[in-house]
């Protein structure tokens, strides 16, 4: 059995595990009890009336439902792919209640898929309603991997797991030969060649614009030369189809598991789906649909009233059909089992690792992309079929949502722990994104002036129309009033005048560059700002200056870039609160997603007294990029 070091280890992350899990059941369960039937269609957690407009049998013989809204049309919703559902009629019946999964929605029609034999018929009898449901799978699948780590007996994983947790230190093999890829630099090839080597683990920290994604797909492209299959994952659907990609382009063989919906639709032709339908033997599979569909319908031909003859006759239509959706599943699963055999990589989330087609399988390396943003306990999911792993990610931008406590050790990721224990870890030091003043504070900060700007972009600047446009600025509102407000509703702040400025500065620069050759974005801490700022937005722009221009929150624009990025940060008051500003690495996303120009408008004194920020303004003004607001206000 495991030594008791690994038990306690493991089962501190389940009871933080755990409460996580309460605190957002609590907050999901209060927020729609409090709401009415109406309320709840309002606010977009429920949609009534429904009918039915198609009901069906998909992968692995799953029944579904498409359905169609007939009222309530103009109100947004909550629900998307993946999203949990419940499913229940308006009169009360015993057991009416039935439990599902979105696979799509469009517009006003919803596809869900139910984990059961087929669609109970009070279904088709009584006017619907869908609400959504608190979704604890990804709970359990945290949950259950804690389970198995608690109890890990003698095997390569519990070797694995004592080098990850610190118990022993990682094993590198002897290098045979010197990797050496003509279009990687040369942090990028040592890379390559320390996970060549890792017997346990490997770390690739890729700080902002230095290539992680490219080197990481080098390194599986190799590692497919050599290994029958490998495994893929990163915490979110975005994060896996942008490898995916990646790895498709450089003709490997890839094979994405998930939900199809939550996919990018460049990602179709790689999904589980998508090849199934392709194989030739599906042909047979479809045919066989075709029959146990029309055995479904001939039983539901029947009318209430019928005698026992009828009854037994429908139940053996029913038995028919079940039994035939038991030879199209073992028929799915063969085809299943050969499309995963020949995958030489297998794309999916971390949780999508728990997937039922993916049980019971090991591989040689599992590699785990954006590994800083994602919560501990998930990683071990694919850890578990792995007999060393890859990780990479940069600790230093934005951590996992943790919504317990601010203070939760869950807020440590795994990859941070590697890093701070500086084993095995490869640092990527050349950025190919941004002038060298737009890095250099967060160079300084978060890597120790590691970071080095490629000659190709070190000096990159706007091509101005009458004056030369430095690369960084700082506005400061210190002085002019510009106070936080923050809505009651949703306790989010906000700062009109603040954007009135910005847009101000933005107008000047536009007056001075050619728009079209310029993408453009307007980043900021806060919903609330963005929202104002979405809906005021038309007051300062032309509609061909809009299109260049994209607006959303620091937390959204993670792994963007645009060349030139304005960042309002919003908080302005007499107190010095800068509420999750403490948060540093939040600015350092903020800071690296301009190419040629980055302008932050805030107000000094408020964010002065903090260490961090006040390193920051010192550093604008030794760039001599730093000017106030009255410069462009009076």
């Amino acid at each position: 059995m495991a030594d008791s070091t690994i038990k306690n280890y493991f089962n501190n992350l389940k009871k933080l595990i755990h409460i996580e899990w309460e605190a957002e059941r609590k907050f999901y369960l209060e927020k729609l009890k409090k709401l009415t039937k109406d309320e709840k269609r309002a606010q977009g957690y429920s949609w009534y009336p429904l009918e039915i407009e198609e009901s069906g049998f998909g992968l692995g013989q799953m029944p579904f439902l498409i359905l169609k809204r007939t009222k309530g049309l103009n109100y947004a919703h909550q629900f998307k792919g993946g999203t949990r559902v419940i499913l229940k009629t308006e009169i009360e019946l015993q057991d009416g209640e039935l439990i599902g999964n979105v696979h799509w929605v469009e517009k006003d029609r919803i596809k869900i898929y139910f984990n059961r034999d087929r669609i109970p018929d009070w279904l088709f009898k009584s006017t619907l309603i869908l609400d959504a449901f608190f979704d604890e799978r990804t709970y359990q699948a945290m949950d259950a991997a804690m389970s198995e780590l608690v109890n890990l007996d003698k095997s390569r994983t519990l070797e694995l797991t004592k080098a990850l947790i610190g118990i022993k230190e990682p094993s590198f093999l002897e290098s045979k030969f010197h990797y050496k890829n003509i279009y990687l630099n040369e942090a990028q090839n040592v890379a390559v060649e320390s996970i060549l080597r890792a017997e346990d683990f490997s770390v690739v920290h890729g700080p902002p614009g230095t290539g992680k994604t490219t080197t990481i797909s080098k390194i599986i492209k190799k590692l497919s030369q050599t290994e029958k299959s490998i495994l893929v994952c990163a915490p979110s659907n975005t994060a896996i189809d942008h490898l995916c990609l990646k790895l498709a382009e450089q003709n490997i063989h890839v094979l994405r598991i998930g939900n199809l919906s939550r996919m990018h639709n460049k990602i179709q032709e790689y999904t589980l789906e998508s090849q199934i339908n392709e194989h030739p033997d599906t042909k047979g599979i479809k045919k066989m649909k075709k029959e146990a569909q029309a055995i479904r319908k001939k039983a539901r031909t029947f009318k209430r009233s019928f005698g026992k003859q009828e009854a037994h006759e429908r139940r053996s239509l029913f038995n028919e059909a079940k039994e035939l959706s038991k030879l199209i599943r073992i028929a799915e699963n063969h085809v299943v089992h050969k499309l995963i055999d020949n995958a030489e990589v297998i794309c999916c989330t971390l949780v999508g690792a728990d997937s039922r087609y993916l049980k019971n399988l090991k591989f040689k390396t599992v590699v785990i992309d954006e590994a800083a943003q994602a919560l501990e306990p998930a990683c071990w999911i694919p850890i578990l079929k792995a007999s060393r792993v890859l990780m990479a990610g940069d600790p230093f931008q934005l951590p996992p949502t943790v919504k317990s406590s601010p203070s939760s050790a869950l807020n440590i990721t795994l990859m941070e722990k590697l890093v701070k224990r500086a084993l095995g870890i490869n640092l990527l030091n050349i950025q190919y994104r941004m002038h060298e003043d737009i890095m250099g504070f967060s160079s300084l900060h978060f890597y120790k002036g590691a970071l080095v700007a490629a000659d190709s972009v070190k000096n990159q600047e706007l091509q101005s129309l009458e004056k030369r446009e430095a690369a960084i600025e700082f506005v400061d509102t210190a002085g002019c009033g510009y106070d936080e407000q923050q809505n009651p509703s949703t306790l989010s702040t906000y700062n009109p005048e603040e954007y009135n400025l910005l847009g101000l500065h933005l107008t000047k620069l536009l007056s001075n560059i050619n728009v079209q050759d310029y993408k453009i974005a307007i980043i900021s801490p806060y919903r609330e700002q963005v929202k104002y700022i979405k809906e005021h937005i038309k007051d300062h722009f032309k509609e061909e200056e809009l299109a260049q221009i994209d607006i959303n929150t620091i937390d959204a624009f993670q792994g963007q870039e645009k060349d030139i990025i304005y960042i309002s940060m919003v908080r302005s008051n007499d107190r010095a609160e800068i509420g999750f500003l403490k948060d540093y690495r939040r600015t350092n996303v903020a800071m690296t997603r301009a190419k040629m120009k980055m302008v932050m408008i805030g107000n000094s004194v408020t964010f002065g007294n903090d260490p961090f920020y006040s390193k920051m303004i010192d550093y604008f003004q030794e760039k001599d990029a730093y000017t106030s607001a009255w410069e462009y206000i009076s």
